[in-house]
């Protein structure tokens, strides 16, 4: 009777050790099913859709493009006077964002300037979409911003990237309508030598300055750049921040996260088993032998 007993113990306490097994061979089974797909669905779709989050897309001018619609615009957000500074938590500046500024601002913004420049945006920055042919820019955030050269705090923004892959910004301000002002770009970081002077720690900056109301500035958001201190008068120009093939990044979002869930619970159960497979099962029904 002590003999059975014992049997039925060592078989319910394999009962897990099973069970673990099983569990961890599906995992593995099924992530390699959904790479299988991957690869079959990269080799099938010539239209891939493949998410762009960043560009080093080369600044690039265009001059007389807008300058009816930046005064109307201009004139619409000075009326308004509905300036805001907490929007952006790390990169404060005086705006307000042209969903708040009314009908006729949207279509200046979103129709008559979007429109016309989509397709000069594609031609200058579509270069990096590879093999794939889809390649869709949308509107994350549009927005007017004031540089005051009397408010140390909003007659400049200091260096940073932007959050979506290519910015670009029409000028609302003749260039002698303010003193200082422009955009800096900065050099790409490299490694300096110890034989280099001192000074060249120091990375190069072009400073871009837009001469008349209605041009217009493209270039890619993850290159290094600043708002440059306006010293005198108020420089006003509408910014865009733009997204590339959005949808595709939200479908990209999901499957990373899928994948560190399924590796985690994969490292668990794995730990699990490990713990299993070393403990040493009590044999006490067996000395009462």
């Amino acid at each position: 009777m002590t003999l059975r007993s014992s049997k039925k113990n060592q078989a319910v306490r394999s009962v897990p050790f099973l069970f673990l097994l099983s569990f961890f061979l599906l995992l593995l089974a099924v992530r390699a099913e959904s790479e299988h797909k991957k690869e079959e669905d990269k080799e099938d779709k010539e239209d891939e859709c493949k998410c762009v989050r960043k560009s080093t897309c080369v600044p690039q001018i265009y001059p007389h493009v807008f300058p009816t619609q930046a005064k109307e615009l201009r004139e619409i957000a000075i009326s308004k006077n509905i300036w805001t500074s907490d929007r952006h938590d790390f990169y404060p500046t005086k705006d307000v964002p042209i969903r708040m500024l009314g009908s006729r601002a949207k279509i200046l913004a979103f129709e008559e300037i979007w429109e016309t420049m989509v397709g000069k945006i594609e031609r200058q920055c579509g270069e990096g979409k590879g093999e794939s042919s889809y390649w869709n820019v949308s509107i994350e955030d549009a927005f007017v911003i004031r540089y005051d050269g009397k408010s140390e705090k909003d007659s400049h923004l200091r260096m940073h990237q932007d959050d979506g892959p290519i910015s670009f910004q029409v000028s609302l301000s003749d260039a002698d309508e303010y003193e200082g002002g422009g955009t800096n770009f900065y050099e790409a970081k490299r490694r300096r030598t110890q034989f280099e002077e001192k000074s060249a720690k120091e990375r190069a900056k072009t400073n871009v300055k837009l001469e008349k109301i209605g041009d217009v500035l493209v270039h890619g958001g993850q290159i290094d750049h600043e708002g440059a201190k306006v010293t005198s008068g108020l420089r006003y120009t509408l910014v865009y921040f733009l997204q590339i093939n959005k949808g595709c990044c939200w479908q990209d979002t999901i499957d990373e996260t899928m994948n560190k869930i399924t590796r985690r619970i994969t490292g668990v159960f794995v730990f699990l088993f490990l713990l299993f497979l070393f403990m040493k099962p009590e044999s006490n029904n067996l000395k009462q032998l």
